[in-house]
């Protein structure tokens, strides 16, 4: 896929997840559809991915993509452009080696989201 595509492909799912209006959803909720999405990945000799998992192991990669030591790299004005970033991390964290939907990064973005940018930079 060519970088243009991937960025409309995050456009897309982005602006359809703010104008379903899934940033109002509580945290689980956002992880229950989110595992649904991870269920449907093949999984060869390791354990199922789960969102908890996915965030964990790639803890370390998120906070070298969005943080400048324990703060947030960038404050957005926009919601849209928020997610469109935290997306962008998680897919060039966790895709190439998880293989995850746009719409399920789109989903952990979310869940970043909620549970704070600053949050999560705050913790190494």
């Amino acid at each position: 896929m060519h970088h243009s595509e991937i960025w409309e492909d995050i456009n897309t799912a982005v602006h359809r997840a703010v104008r379903d209006r899934l940033f109002e959803l509580h945290d689980h909720d956002l992880i229950e559809q989110s595992d649904g999405l991870l269920a449907n990945l093949p999984t060869m000799g390791g354990q199922q991915p789960t969102t908890a998992l996915l965030l964990r192991r790639y803890h370390t990669q998120l906070h070298q993509e969005l943080c400048a030591d324990s703060q947030p790299r960038t404050n957005f004005e926009l919601l849209e452009d928020e997610l469109r970033e935290l997306t962008r991390a998680v897919i060039v964290t966790i895709d190439a080696d998880e293989g995850i939907s746009v719409d399920n990064a789109v989903l952990l973005a979310l869940i970043l989201h909620k549970q704070g940018l600053a949050n999560f930079c705050a913790r190494p």
